[in-house]
């Protein structure tokens, strides 16, 4: 275990994953706002072994994990990764059965707190296509503001999120 938030398990992914990973990672709306097109189970069990494999690299700082819900059940992953720009980012994704009840908000704080308190990082950024209203939500109520640019890569107007540990 990675760490747990009040209903949520957080934990390493594992091969025994893939129907769920491709499950979610499959999904036209689950990756609309991700600037990806749904997977293949081929590449899902490609980029499911990738992240697993990680886990064991020395100064690893791509890590995505498996979250869990209080049933045990594998409903979507998150991230803290060190992203292109040099900066400490986090993300999420969920299974479509499990949105609109309070999970994202739960796994931003807990990814937080993780961050922060674990990790010993000194800032977060988070990058949202502004056209995703939820994560925007979550991300206005828990980080600051910062701007919002156009992503040529994703073709879509993203926001830019920050905190700091002070």
């Amino acid at each position: 275990m990675i760490f747990k938030t009040k209903r949520l398990t957080i934990r390493l992914l594992k091969k025994e994953d893939l129907p769920s990973f491709y499950r979610l990672q499959n999904s036209q709306k689950v990756m609309k706002y991700t600037g990806s097109m749904p997977q293949h189970l081929a590449e899902c069990t490609t980029d499911l072994k990738d992240l697993i494999t990680k886990y064991s690299k020395t100064n690893n700082n791509f890590w995505v994990w498996a979250i869990e819900n209080e049933n045990n059940i594998f409903i979507g992953t998150c991230a803290i990764i060190f992203n292109d720009k040099k900066e400490w980012e986090i993300g999420y994704r969920f299974i479509e059965d499990f949105w609109g009840v309070g999970y994202g908000t739960e796994i931003t704080q807990g990814l937080i707190e993780y961050a922060f308190g674990h990790l010993q990082l000194k800032q977060l950024k988070a990058y949202v296509d502004k056209r995703n209203v939820g994560s925007v939500k979550i991300l206005e109520k828990l980080f600051n503001y910062k701007s919002t640019y156009w992503n040529n890569k994703d073709n879509c107007w993203d926001m830019v999120f920050e905190i700091c540990n002070i």
